[in-house]
């Protein structure tokens, strides 16, 4: 079973379930076409419908969405909460489920990890920020699955925040980013994170013939692209890929 809608149907079909009760169950009553809709691929249902479909179904969401079933190998009710879901065909989207209240005296969940927030690091959605101390704040907590899923080491991701209005309406002004530093080679039309001449700046970042890059901003109206020339290339040192980012409106 490789694909979402096949685990939906698989696990239903296990509890002896019709669509119409599970869609009732779910709190869409009269609304079995959803179910079918999904069970037939035809619709991507939201990290947050997945959430409801496994409360109902006694399985993890973590296997209803990428196919991880739980170590006993049996499909038990989830013991975590998965609140990130990351798209591979979005990378920045974020589907929050549920919400427990947590804080720093919380135990971390067998699937769970902090990462560190530099709150004294700035990077800058424009020109460009000066370095900054590198003092930890808060943590950030992830799912360790949610990392794996990612192809991100959790001992080389960080979080941090970004200023400014040249990545907007991807990153806009005050979102937090977290930044992957094990992955510092540049792919055409990925995020990163840079340290350029002094100035820490997040970046659209293209190869160009020779060794070169191209910097480019969401919003290149006001931002227009950047050349950097094979010459100048080694004042760019990148400190790792964007792989997530979130922001409170």
């Amino acid at each position: 079973m490789n694909t979402v809608a096949e685990r939906i149907k698989a696990a239903r079909a296990a509890k002896k379930m019709s669509q119409n009760e599970l869609a009732n169950r779910c709190g869409w009553p009269e609304m079995q076409a959803r179910i079918s809709n999904y069970e037939k691929g035809r619709t991507e249902p939201a990290y947050a419908d997945l959430v409801k479909i496994a409360k109902v179904l006694s399985v993890d969401p973590a296997y209803l969405a990428f196919g991880e079933k739980p170590s006993n190998n049996s499909l038990a009710k989830p013991s975590t909460p998965y609140s990130l879901y990351l798209k591979p065909s979005n990378e920045f989207e974020y589907l929050p489920s549920q919400i427990d209240p947590w804080d720093g005296q919380t135990p971390l969940d067998q699937d769970e990890v902090e990462l560190p927030f530099f709150t004294d690091v700035e990077l800058a959605a424009g020109v460009g920020s000066m370095l900054a101390n590198e003092r930890i704040g808060p943590k950030l907590r992830f799912a360790k699955s949610t990392l794996k899923r990612a192809g991100v080491p959790a001992e080389a991701a960080v979080c941090v925040k970004v200023y400014g209005e040249s990545m907007e309406p991807a990153l806009p002004d005050g979102s937090v980013v977290g930044i992957n530093t094990a992955d510092k080679v540049v792919r055409d039309g990925k995020i990163y994170a840079i340290e350029h001449g002094g100035l820490l700046r997040v970046k659209i970042m293209q190869n160009l013939p020779h060794g070169g890059f191209r910097l480019r901003s969401y919003n290149s109206a006001e931002y227009p692209d950047e050349a950097v020339s094979p010459e100048e290339a080694e004042s760019v040192k990148i400190i790792g890929r964007v792989f997530w980012s979130s922001v409170l409106y």
